[in-house]
C-alpha cells in the first residue's frame, strides 16, 4: 500500500509481484497474528473518519483564528 496512508510494513508493497507476494504471506499468518492486523487497520482508519476531520479542521481554524488576533 501507499506508504503515507499505510503505516504498517506488512501492508506495504512495491509493485504488483511484491504485493502477491505480501498478501501470500499474510494468508498464511495465525488467525491471532490476522485479528492483531485488523485491530490496527481499524484503529488506524478511526483518524480519518468525519468526525475526526471535522476535529481536525476545527482545531485547525482556532489555531489560525489565534494567529489572526495577535
Amino acid at each position: 500500500g501507499i506508504t503515507e496512508i499505510i503505516p504498517f510494513e506488512e501492508l506495504k508493497y512495491k509493485d504488483k509481484k511484491d504485493a502477491i507476494k505480501k498478501l501470500n504471506k499474510i494468508l498464511n499468518f495465525s488467525e491471532k497474528r490476522k485479528k492483531e492486523i485488523i485491530k490496527k487497520l481499524q484503529n488506524h482508519i478511526k483518524q480519518f473518519g468525519e468526525k475526526q476531520f471535522t476535529k481536525k479542521l476545527f482545531d485547525i481554524s482556532k489555531i489560525n483564528t489565534k494567529h489572526l488576533n495577535t
